[in-house]
């Protein structure tokens, strides 16, 4: 499978960037690498690439199979996703987007203002999805409050880093 990551970066910044640069590369969040980084490491790929600004949507139909999106907490007021909506409209490839979270004050309330592009976003991704695998039950709430419902509480990608089904913990021994 060929797959193009639209989101968190897969790969290292190159070591000839700046650290202001390379902070840049991850969104200005370090722990966005380890989300896209663990995505790529479940699809087990062999073949690959990170979206850059420019590409030609023609070429990446034509060589890719599917849009991966290594999500964060995309759900939020003050971010809007138009402009990714904007690139999918134009590459209609089916999507898998695996670590979507809603952040607010507070979980007491499902109804979050989240940006017209942002809904356009997820509107797209839906229906190129199987479904949408959430953080937990209450982005899985907001979602579905949105008028998604192919959603499915996984965790972070973070979590799968090992590769293994179930997380142990163990207690120490006294």
């Amino acid at each position: 499978m060929k797959v193009m990551f639209l989101g968190a970066p897969v790969d290292a910044p190159p070591a000839h960037l700046t650290t202001e640069q390379k902070l840049d590369a991850t969104g200005k969040n370090t722990g966005n690498m380890l989300i896209g980084q663990a995505l790529k490491r479940q699809l087990r790929l062999t073949h690959y690439e990170q979206y850059k600004a420019g590409m030609s949507p023609d070429w990446i139909v034509g060589n890719f199979d599917l849009i991966a999106i290594p999500a964060s907490n995309f759900l939020f007021r003050n971010f809007d996703f138009g402009a990714w909506a904007e690139i999918l409209e134009e590459i209609e490839l089916p999507c898998l987007m695996v670590g979507l979270g809603a952040q607010a004050p507070t979980t007491a309330d499902a109804e979050i203002e989240v940006p017209a592009g942002t809904k356009r976003f997820l509107a797209i991704v839906a229906d190129r999805s199987k479904s949408i695998g959430v953080r937990g039950d209450y982005t899985a709430e907001v979602m579905h409050r949105l008028g998604f419902h192919n959603v499915r509480s996984l965790g972070c990608p973070s979590l799968y880093w090992n590769l293994r089904p179930t997380i142990d913990i163990q207690k120490r021994s006294s």
